[in-house]
């Protein structure tokens, strides 16, 4: 072999060996983001507003109209509309690919999907009244996509999907 095919020889394994590294610095770029998305998600979780909002939302019977529900929850209104702008936000960030919907469905997806059917009528009459379709448009739709991978396959708690995991060992 002359010093030339020694050279590109040389060559091609350093640019292969480059590529490599290029594509695992990738992979754990992906792997952070997709680590600090889960952490802000499970920051905006954790306030008191969003957490009484949800306590209130479970509370609330279905079905309830714009008014009836307004005076069942009374003061706190504004825990409600915690909920569902934080929701909103989610939706847009998982439909733009931020936020993976399968880490929003391990975090949340039974209270999105309770979310929607505990306040879709008060949603759609804010609608008429503002003659605005964009309100709370995707707390909607991550709801329905919820909804759309529950008929396809029926949700299984983590305690039993989950039961046999062990921690890694170090």
């Amino acid at each position: 072999m002359n010093m030339s095919d020694t050279l590109q020889l040389a060559q091609t394994v350093v640019i292969a060996f480059g590529g490599g590294l290029a594509l695992l610095q990738l992979r754990q770029s992906e792997q952070n983001r997709n680590r600090d998305a889960a952490l802000q998600m499970l920051r905006s979780f954790q306030t008191a507003e969003f957490s009484r909002g949800v306590e209130m939302l479970f509370n609330l019977p279905e079905g309830l109209d714009k008014p009836t529900l307004e005076a069942q929850v009374g003061a706190r209104m504004g825990d409600l509309y915690v909920v569902l702008t934080t929701l909103e936000s989610m939706g847009v960030l998982v439909y733009r690919r931020e936020i993976p919907i399968d880490m929003v469905d391990d975090f949340f997806s039974g209270p999105i999907v309770l979310t929607w059917r505990k306040c879709g009528p008060y949603v759609q009459a804010l609608r008429r009244e503002a003659g605005r379709e964009t309100i709370a448009e995707w707390v909607q739709w991550l709801a329905e996509r919820f909804g759309d991978m529950e008929r396809e396959q029926e949700p299984t708690p983590a305690y039993i999907a989950h039961r046999d995991w062990q921690p890694e060992r170090r």
